[in-house]
């Protein structure tokens, strides 16, 4: 038995790069991996190469996420592992807040850390 067996893990932007990597680590392990991404193609062969599901979902766009949170829970009603690998994501104002006093911008996104 793999370690991550029945495990469903989610990476954001898994199509390629870093999370790429991350995603062929968990399916190795038994994990069941969704990759997101904003470009269809890229996703589709990504997925299709290392054995993934791949999703559409712009992590800068709260609908989008939202969407990719609805699809997940129809296909597996829940996340195990969650990878929050895209280069942009509604969660970065989160991790931002660990910031030095003063104001940070991103991506014409404005946060003041305090």
């Amino acid at each position: 038995m793999k370690r991550l067996e029945n495990k469903i893990a989610l990476v954001t932007g898994g199509n390629s790069g870093i999370g790429y990597a991350a995603a062929e680590a968990l399916i190795a392990q038994g994990a069941r991996v969704i990759i997101t991404g904003r470009k269809k193609e890229a996703v589709e062969a990504a997925a299709k190469k290392i054995g993934a599901i791949g999703l559409i979902a712009d992590q800068s766009d709260i609908e989008s996420a939202r969407q990719l949170a609805e699809d997940v829970e129809n296909l597996y009603g829940k996340i195990d592992i969650l990878i929050l690998n895209a280069g942009i994501s509604i969660f970065w104002a989160f991790i931002i807040s660990f910031c030095h006093k003063g104001t940070r911008t991103q991506r014409n996104h404005e946060v003041e850390c305090i």
